[in-house]
């Protein structure tokens, strides 16, 4: 074999290796490097320009389909040492890339990192807290709360007033009823010591409590309690029990 032969062979050998210089908007990237350049889930090509697209060759490929589809641009030289300018237009922004096939450096994968995607997670993450807080804001009527216990499990009789919620932020307790019972129908509320057996019942404690809007705000964290109304053979007891948690 002949010098012109093996420099054929070791251009075709090396044809496919070179390293990409990354511009996006003038700002150079740090690139993660693997097969080829990956645009953003969900972002189309508008319109390729290459300066050179007789010894570059440049093809699109899509992964996936819909929203989650994935556009992905293969660059292919055609010989070591050349250099080229290549402008992608997208749904989204404009990808200005510098191309340098090289003898012995190589890019086999390239994608990018976002910041509006960065962005957009915290502001995301920002939108569930503010519910969150508008939430225990609405149901204690405090906006100094911690996480909301919803744990609690009702037994007894279900007069009209049976509460329809019953939860606790770490700090005080909240009963809320239902709409449009009036303060005359409501039952008392004492907490139970758990102590009761076959022939006895849990002993009764008072608790510090009040009616605010439509919820008792009892000042502790309760374990169980009862709500009481009427007396005799019409007393009718709704009990309040909060799960175990393991």
């Amino acid at each position: 074999m002949g010098p012109q032969s093996r420099h054929a062979g070791a251009r075709r050998r090396w044809q496919y290796r070179f390293r990409l210089r990354l511009h996006l908007a003038h700002r150079r990237l740090r690139a993660t490097l693997r097969q080829r350049p990956r645009l953003q889930t969900g972002e189309t090509i508008n319109d390729v320009n290459a300066g050179d697209s007789v010894r570059w060759k440049i093809t699109p490929a899509a992964q996936g389909s819909g929203a989650e589809a994935v556009t992905h641009v293969i660059i292919k030289p055609t010989d070591v040492g050349l250099t080229t300018n290549l402008n992608i237009t997208t749904s989204r922004r404009t990808y200005i890339v510098k191309l340098v096939s090289q003898h012995d450096a190589w890019m086999p994968r390239v994608s990018f990192e976002y910041p509006d995607d960065k962005q957009g997670q915290w502001d995301a993450w920002r939108a569930v807290q503010e519910r969150q807080r508008e939430m225990a804001v609405a149901l204690t009527g405090s906006d100094s709360t911690g996480p909301l216990d919803f744990g609690y499990r009702l037994s007894g009789d279900e007069p009209a007033w049976t509460p329809v919620r019953v939860y606790s932020n770490g700090k005080k307790t909240y009963i809320q009823f239902p709409p449009g019972i009036a303060a005359a129908d409501l039952p008392a509320l004492v907490t139970l010591a758990d102590d009761g057996g076959w022939f006895s019942e849990d002993t009764k404690q008072l608790v510090n409590y009040r009616f605010t809007g439509d919820r008792f705000e009892v000042d502790k964290v309760f374990d169980k309690a009862a709500l009481i109304s009427g007396t005799g053979s019409g007393q009718v007891t709704v009990e309040i029990t909060r799960e175990r948690r393991n």
